[in-house]
């Protein structure tokens, strides 16, 4: 994993399928290591084939951590086959999503986040992506 920041966005870039062990990693580090100051965590999935239920019960629990403490998650660059096990398990509704790194350059500030958050507001894996 590669932790990076960009405008207003702390990034964590994963660099492939989501064992068991990286799961574990990836939850203690998105977690605890947000950078002071950010209010935006995006986890950046473009490299991550698939995942199991273990993966995608991870990425709630990073959710639902992240919200307690007042940090959004965002997760980015979804490949078809993740977007289809959000859908299946209905998980969507724990995540924001910013389709790809392009869109993320473009939304470099709080305003600009909560425009397109409002005109994306459905949140669904198949109309935000």
């Amino acid at each position: 994993m590669q932790f990076r920041t960009k405008h207003i966005y702390a990034i964590i870039d994963i660099p492939g399928y989501i064992s068991y062990e990286m799961a574990q990693n990836l939850e203690k580090s998105a977690v605890e290591h947000v950078p002071e100051g950010f209010a935006n965590v995006v986890l950046n999935m473009e490299n991550v084939p698939r995942i199991d239920s273990n993966s995608l019960g991870s990425l709630i629990r990073i959710s639902v951590k992240l919200s307690r403490r007042k940090i959004n998650m965002f997760l980015m660059g979804l490949s078809n086959q993740i977007k289809t096990v959000m859908e299946m398990a209905g998980a969507q509704r724990y995540f924001r999503f910013i389709p790809n790194e392009m869109m993320l350059e473009q939304i470099e500030t709080e305003n600009k986040l909560e425009e397109f958050l409002q005109r994306n507001s459905a949140y669904s894996v198949g109309s935000v992506l």
